[in-house]
């Protein structure tokens, strides 16, 4: 019962896996930061690549376009035009529509742990992302990897995830723990002091991008909230760590952030890191 539901629910969208772009088939671009899709400002060339909650207006279907060298054009289905980045190699840089493309308007596709994907230019050698931008119809630029930069690439017009058991099996996970992928909010940025250590080089400090864990510095791969707390997966030397936060109002220096100190707790995929339930026990921490 439990998958004739799943198979229903994709009865219309595929979320495809690792090398299995097709060809001719159109693409939804959905940012899982921002639960927000890849969109144009306009059909003509230099119009800016933004991102939208809506796909109504027939400008967020893409095409990827094999060069055969390893990479693809990302075509839009609406003009016809490519994403590129107006020849920058330049972060952050701002991406825009162009009828011919060259190095700046290919795209490698990789992916990670999960279904989400790397666009990662061929000129420039950063990623598509939107670097942050929350509000609508913000401009999207190329930066560096991070969890702006992860993309599900949804197959438009039917079909059935190829990989179903795995899905099957991560869809499950996520309902059981209730985790909706998110962004690690502002209130959470700074450097932290944690009680349990004496040591200031062992404070925790926080951002959009990074965890930096006394001598670690650690990258935010993905962010998910559940009923007050928050779990940040970063990566460091290729390995998967899970950061439980949130947030400690009043109390022990007049408020601050309870945190868990992963000891041990390193892991070789991000599935194992997100699999890990919230500890029983946090240390407090404050500025």
């Amino acid at each position: 019962m439990k998958k004739a539901l799943l198979l229903f629910g994709l009865l219309f969208f595929t979320i495809i896996t690792i090398g299995q772009v097709e060809p001719n088939a159109i693409y939804q671009l959905k940012n899982p930061a921002h639960l927000s899709y890849l969109n144009t400002a306009g059909n003509n060339p230099g119009n800016d690549v933004i991102h939208t909650k809506e796909v109504s207006n027939g400008r967020a279907e893409w095409e990827f376009i094999d060069n055969g060298d390893g990479y693809y054009k990302i075509k839009n289905k609406h003009s016809g035009l490519y994403i590129a980045n107006k020849g920058s190699k330049r972060g952050n840089a701002p991406l825009g529509l162009q009828a011919g493309v060259g190095a700046g308007g290919l795209w490698s596709i990789s992916g990670n742990a999960s279904t989400k994907f790397l666009l990662k230019n061929k000129l420039s050698g950063y990623y598509l992302s939107s670097g942050g931008r929350r509000n609508a119809n913000a401009v999207m630029l190329q930066g560096p990897e991070g969890q702006y930069s992860y993309w599900d690439l949804i197959k438009v017009g039917g079909g059935i995830m190829d990989n179903t058991e795995k899905a099957e099996t991560k869809v499950a996970s996520a309902q059981t723990f209730n985790w909706q992928e998110t962004v690690v909010p502002g209130k959470l940025f700074g450097k932290w002091k944690i009680s349990s250590r004496v040591s200031s080089r062992n404070d925790v400090s926080i951002n959009g991008q990074y965890v930096i864990d006394g001598a670690m510095t650690k990258k935010i791969v993905r962010t998910y909230y559940y009923d007050g707390v928050y779990k940040i997966i970063t990566t460091y030397n290729n390995y998967f760590t899970s950061y439980f936060v949130k947030e400690r109002i009043g109390g022990y220096k007049d408020g601050g952030i309870y945190i868990n100190s992963p000891v041990r707790q390193a892991f070789r995929s991000e599935q194992e890191a997100y699999n890990l339930n919230e500890p029983e026990r946090y240390d407090m921490g404050y500025k």
